[in-house]
């Protein structure tokens, strides 16, 4: 007997995942040793966990459909052994903290990893919406470099002025990394509309 589902809002998802990339370029804590990568990665584990929390309730509402089969599929397949590997090699670790570090990092970004790709499955998160959302966060991200790059200190030397715009990523080589991440997202902006095909080409030309 196949199982009805009831309404639900559709863009509900859409907005979430939208204010996770909005606030994500403000992620940032000077008061400690790596000031980005791990306040990002508690952000995106409590954004996993808040999410998580909404599909089971959708689920139980009956406004999800339970059907987790895509994981048999190469790729889901492919990153479970990637983790698996990672967990052996605790096996010759030198540093346990380190590699907590690690493995629980590689392990929150394949949560979200299936969290996104069965919303997207179900329906219930846009291929649109999670475009624009990557679009404003790169809006976010390049306008504060921009505003670091006008008020530089022009007496200074190239070599020191370039080191200083960072955004908020702590230094230019992992800000530039995530630009590139970014750009086959953007790139598929140029499809979504004429405005956006106009919004992409832009921020291509500033990535």
């Amino acid at each position: 007997m196949k199982t009805k589902i009831k309404k639900t809002n559709s863009y509900l998802f859409d907005k979430i995942y939208f204010y996770f990339f909005l606030l994500l370029p403000f992620i940032y804590s000077d008061k400690i040793i790596d000031p980005v990568l791990i306040p990002r990665q508690l952000y995106l584990t409590v954004f996993i966990c808040i999410l998580g929390v909404i599909i089971l309730f959708k689920i139980s509402k009956k406004e999800l459909i339970p059907d987790f089969s895509f994981l048999k599929l190469t790729l889901p397949l492919l990153l479970f052994v990637f983790l698996l590997i990672n967990g052996l090699s605790f096996i010759k670790m030198t540093s346990i903290a380190d590699g907590f570090y690690v493995l629980s990092k590689y392990t929150i970004e394949v949560l979200f990893f299936v969290l996104s790709t069965y919303l997207i499955i179900q329906n219930k998160l846009t291929i649109n919406g999670l475009l624009k959302s990557i679009g404003f966060f790169c809006i976010i991200s390049i306008s504060i470099a921009l505003y670091q790059a006008v008020t530089l200190d022009f007496s200074a030397s190239f070599r020191y002025n370039i080191y200083q715009i960072t955004s908020t990523y702590a230094n230019k080589n992992l800000f530039s990394s995530l630009l590139f991440l970014t750009f086959p997202f953007v790139i598929g902006g140029i499809l979504i509309s004429k405005k956006w095909k106009i919004a992409s080409i832009v921020i291509l030309c500033f990535i």
